[in-house]
Formats: structure tokens, sequence, C-alpha cells
């Protein structure tokens, strides 16, 4: 609201002890039910596509979850080549978006250095992740290898040694929501045709809400509307965390300038942020769970199931 966002799709992560998706998206619906300042819905972080899970995908569609996201990386949620295949031909059949964090965990020989070696030997080793600094980080994946059971990470903050923390245990993930639009729109680097395309209706297609969301058209949008201040009028504003809205404890773009900020909010045709007049006015509970159907971007030309035998 603050920032001029009227929608947020808000992750619902599924346990690795559950079986089911079901109960996840059941137990998210309680917490977000009457709480939302802003309309929502949610993606579905899947770490255990069991059989039961997997047969749940089509009963996710008539809920109106069109979007699931899966990890190859972080025990908690780090699913298997095998599982990832079978949850990308699930959601394929029943037409759900699959975001996939596209990075395996650490490397057991390569470094740094080798990118380093001369001609074409180095580009042998160009690839995604990137080779990491040393053998140190070789001797922690050995260790993670031997023992399962190993506690490592956010777990292991403080120590005798760095007693107030240490930067590689810090929790990943930057806060940007209410900054976002802000910022993008003060750099005056997008025509405002462009910047709209870009925060707002591109995603409104993948996710398949537009044009209820991220357009304006009689009759069919929801009549959400961000109101800016005309140029040069607000100054320079300069970001400091004790200003945002977020539960979080910093930004990043503390001390940052920006030249625009939401003026008014609407959503729904209700003005639920009023910078002058008080700010956050919106109710609690006037944010709407949204139901969306398959994206309405382009997608496979072909309707057929994948061949997965090598026939």
């Amino acid at each position: 609201m603050a920032g001029g966002t009227t929608t947020i799709i808000a992750f619902a992560p599924q346990q690795k002890s559950e079986d089911t998706l079901l109960d996840t998206l059941s137990a998210t619906h309680a917490e977000a039910n009457k709480q939302c300042y802003s309309d929502y819905s949610f993606q579905l972080l899947v770490s255990n596509p069991s059989f039961k899970a997997l047969d749940k995908f089509k009963i996710l569609r008539e809920h109106g979850i069109s979007s699931l996201k899966i990890y190859m990386t972080y025990a908690a949620l780090q699913l298997q080549d095998d599982q990832i295949l079978d949850v990308l031909l699930g959601a394929r059949r029943q037409r759900i978006t699959t975001m996939i964090h596209a990075e395996n965990g650490q490397y057991l020989f390569l470094t740094k250095r080798d990118l380093d070696r001369p001609g074409f030997e180095g580009a042998k080793c160009v690839c995604s992740p990137p080779p990491r600094e040393g053998k140190q980080d070789h001797e922690g994946v050995w260790e993670g290898l031997k023992d399962k059971n190993a506690v490592n990470g956010k777990k292991t903050v403080l120590s005798n040694e760095f007693p107030v923390g240490h930067f590689k245990c810090s929790p990943n993930g930057c806060p940007g929501v209410e900054t976002r639009l802000a910022l993008a729109l003060s750099a005056e680097r997008l025509s405002l045709q462009k910047f709209v395309e870009v925060t707002s209706a591109n995603a409104a297609k993948l996710y398949e809400l537009y044009p209820r969301k991220g357009a304006l058209i009689p009759g069919e949008s929801d009549a959400d509307l961000v109101i800016w201040y005309p140029p040069g009028v607000l100054g320079e504003l300069q970001l400091m965390n004790e200003m945002l809205h977020h539960n979080v404890d910093c930004t990043q773009y503390e001390g940052m300038k920006a030249g625009q900020w939401p003026r008014y909010t609407m959503l729904r045709g209700e003005v639920v942020w009023d910078r002058d007049g008080g700010g956050l006015v919106g109710i609690k509970g006037y944010g709407q769970f949204l139901r969306r159907d398959a994206s309405s971007l382009a997608g496979s030309p072909s309707k057929q199931d994948w061949d997965i035998t090598g026939q």
C-alpha cells in the first residue's frame, strides 16, 4: 500500500514432513484471512512432491492456484532430479506455471582459479553457479556429505571467534516491496508506459491476473491506481528504514534519494494510502484472495504430453 503495491502473491511453503499440498494451502489461507490490507494470492513451494501431492495439482487449479515454485538447493526445500521432473510433468498437465530456483549446491573439485586456466581450458569451467573461492569450500561440502546432521549456516551465527556474528551467516534476501516503484520511477530511465509494463502488467499476465490487475479497462479492471506527485514537488526524499512499513530492521537503500513516492494508492477504487492525509488509511481485512487461472503468456505450442521415454 505505502509503496504503491496493491496485490501480492505470497509463498506458501510445504514442509518436508507433509505429503500433501492442500493442508499447506488451508493453513496459509487461515493465516491470511481478514488480515491483509492488499489483495493477495499464493504460490505453493513444493518440498515433498509425493504421489499424493502430485495427484492434487488439479484440485489446486480448482482452488485458484496456478503457480508453484521448486528449489534445486537449500536442505529444507531441495528436490532431486527425478522429483523435479515429476513436478514439471504434473504441472504441465494442469497448465500450472512452475518457477525454479535453479542452483544446485557447491562443487567438490573446481574452484574459482579454474576459470583462469589459459585458453579454452578456463572456458570449460564456466557454469552456474560459478566455482567458489577455494579448498575451504570443498571441505565444507565433503563434511556435509559425511555428516547429514551437521549444523551449519544461520544456526551458528554466534561463536567465540565471531561473538557478534559473521557475514556469511546473515539471513539472505533484500526487502524491497515498498521501495521498488518509487526508486524505479525516480530513476527516470523508463517511459511511463514501460514502467507500468515491467512493474505491473507483465506480472499480472504471467500469473493470470490480467486485466483485473495490471490494466485500467472499464468493466474488467479493479480500479487499482497509484497517484504520484507532479515532477519536482516532492523534492529529494532520503530513504530511511524508520519510514518504511516492512517487518525488517534494515533497508539496503538506506540514505538513497528518491524524487517520487506514492501520494495515493487505491485498491478496487478505495483510497488505502494517503501520504499527506494519515498514511495507511486502508482497513485491515479489505484485501481479497484472488483466484487465478493459467498464465495468459504464450506457453508451449504443443498440447501433447512430454515424451520422456526416449523413443
